[in-house]
């Protein structure tokens, strides 16, 4: 970016002279900080900081993991819930919505997942992902004869 300087007016008033010199070496930090900033580490760096935030809640209560998202003005349609391996993928395809941006989290389920028996819904602008746990890995009481 090419300046044009003053020279007529910072002789005429040498203080202004002092802030074209000081433009000048702000111009060069962030030229040479644009440069840095262009390599491999950055772009993690930059991406951590710039992919979509999701708030969750997870709670575990009488053998039911439910995982919550808040997911404001978006419609089941636009929500994907995809279990694979041991993960458990939330996709919301939200371009262009204004308080909901397009996410892809995955969540790694618990080890007692019931698989099977996930449900998933959304309403009121909250995805609820309900979990059971398997039956075998509820505890259970042995009554001593």
């Amino acid at each position: 970016m090419t300046k044009t300087k003053f020279t007529r007016f910072n002789q005429l008033f040498p203080s202004f002279s002092r802030m074209d010199e000081t433009f000048d070496e702000f111009d060069r930090i962030f030229d040479d900080a644009s440069r840095l900033l262009d390599g491999p580490r950055w772009q993690e760096v930059k991406y951590a900081f710039t992919k979509p935030v999701v708030d969750y809640h997870i709670k575990s209560e009488g053998g039911i993991h439910t995982l919550e998202v808040a997911v404001p003005g978006v419609t089941k349609e636009q929500v994907s819930v995809i279990v694979t391996d041991g993960k458990l993928q939330v996709k919301i395809d939200a371009d262009g919505h204004l308080w909901t941006k397009a996410t892809n989290r995955t969540f790694t389920l618990p080890e007692d997942a019931d698989v099977a028996g996930i449900s998933a819904d959304v309403k009121d602008g909250l995805l609820k992902v309900t979990i059971p746990t398997l039956a075998a890995a509820l505890p259970k009481e042995i009554k001593i004869l």
